[in-house]
């Protein structure tokens, strides 16, 4: 007869959950957007990623990993780290591609190994901010880049910032724009490849004259509507949209009509029912926001950490501003 603790080893065992190799690092209290609520983070050695939450606990295989994408919320203040997965990470009926870590200012204090603390230009000890040291962690394990929002719309933007504030259906979000793609989160979180888009389209929003509609039609699939945009950012957005070559229906002069389709149903990572019959690497067509994630944007921009607790997103032209110093220690590793 099986004790309380060795049938949990047993089912851990089933499970895969016991086979992640020594943990590296933990974080705790983890906002997480999907699964929701706060959740430990601890970096194995090998393996994977173990996610605890009060009443169900996920590893996320490294292997699975297909991008990493680091966002800027709120300047100086508030972060989202986006893990895009090959295959979807289940709970109960749902599968989610992607898992959103909401990060703030908060510091913790470094305890890693030497060979990382040399590797990440880290100091045993030292304060750095907790989504710089976990991003730094993903990129390691994981093999992959970390992507950076386009600096060039940051620029053009009047409030200096990498995304639209908008609404997709009833839920607001940011649409932040890369060099090759753009992305909304948090939640649906959607993808989509300039490449794959057939047109845009413009409309006036609701509060006619303060906001806009945005429509991107993709070559194949069905409109995705971001609603509620406000009009100040508008000639930006036609401007970096013609910069990276997508099709625009009309000038959006004096914001004409609304379009007549409403979109909105470009499909999104999390969603309710069975697995998708394609594979995350299968062709735009079976995937309209976006197409292989395994694929490389060789001209995203990276981010790359620097030692004092920020970072900064660096390409062959150009690079984001620095991340800030990390301010205030709240919890340790």
């Amino acid at each position: 007869r099986l004790s309380a603790l060795s049938l949990r080893d047993e089912l851990q065992r089933r499970g895969g959950l016991g086979s992640t190799g020594a943990t590296i690092a933990r974080f705790s209290d983890v906002s997480i957007v999907a699964p929701r609520g706060k959740h430990d983070l601890e970096f194995c050695a090998q393996g994977g990623l173990k996610i605890r939450g009060k009443s169900q606990s996920y590893v996320v295989q490294y292997s699975s990993i297909a991008r990493l994408y680091l966002l800027e919320m709120e300047k100086d203040k508030r972060w989202a780290i986006v893990i895009a997965l090959d295959n979807p990470l289940r709970q109960g009926k749902t599968f989610h591609r992607a898992i959103v870590l909401m990060m703030t200012d908060a510091t913790v204090q470094v305890d890693l190994p030497q060979n990382l603390l040399k590797e990440f230009n880290m100091k045993d000890g030292e304060e750095v901010a907790a989504f710089r040291v976990i991003g730094e962690l993903l990129k390691k394990f994981s093999g992959k880049t970390i992507a950076a929002p386009s600096s060039e719309f940051k620029e053009m933007h009047p409030n200096k910032v990498a995304f639209l504030r908008c609404a997709h259906k009833a839920h607001p979000g940011h649409l932040f724009f890369f060099k090759q793609s753009c992305m909304f989160v948090v939640k649906p979180v959607m993808w989509l490849r300039y490449g794959d888009l057939a047109s845009v389209s413009f409309g006036s929003g609701q509060l006619r004259g303060r906001t806009f509609d945005l429509v991107l039609r993709p070559k194949d699939g069905v409109p995705v509507e971001f609603t509620q945009i406000e009009s100040q950012v508008f000639e930006v957005t036609v401007e970096f949209l013609r910069k990276v070559g997508v099709p625009i229906e009309d000038d959006g002069a004096g914001l004409p009509r609304k379009p007549g389709d409403g979109g909105s149903r470009g499909q999104a990572y999390g969603t309710r029912g069975a697995r998708p019959a394609a594979p995350v690497g299968g062709k735009a067509s079976s995937l309209p926001t976006g197409g292989d994630l395994d694929a490389d944007d060789p001209e995203d921009e990276d981010f790359e950490g620097s030692s004092d607790g920020g970072g900064e997103a660096s390409s062959s032209s150009d690079s984001e501003d620095a991340a800030p110093k990390a301010k205030r220690p709240k919890r340790t590793t």
